[in-house]
């Protein structure tokens, strides 16, 4: 279950680039690639292994104007997203 204490890494398993604020992932086969927009870099940028999701959370709400409660239904939603497409890891 993903909430504010999980802590996730960024996953190995993809080539990533970064082209001006946007991230572009490449999997190992070629076959999928995954964007991610300029608020969804700094998110995927925060994902060190070393901080929870409640910290993420704090550094998105100091770093844009968004209100805290709907920043943290988007980043949970977001996290799960990336684990599902294995760009993140959590240790369960």
């Amino acid at each position: 279950m993903i909430d504010l204490k999980t802590v996730a890494k960024q996953s190995d398993a993809y080539t990533v680039r970064q082209l001006g604020e946007e991230t572009i992932f490449l999997s190992p086969q070629g076959d999928e690639i995954h964007s991610l927009d300029p608020v969804g870099t700094y998110i995927f940028q925060l994902m060190d292994g070393q901080l929870d999701l409640a910290r993420v959370l704090d550094c998105l709400c100091d770093e844009y104007d968004v209100e805290p409660e709907q920043a943290r239904t988007d980043l949970l939603e977001f996290v799960r997203e990336l684990v599902e497409r294995k760009l993140l890891l959590v240790e369960e």
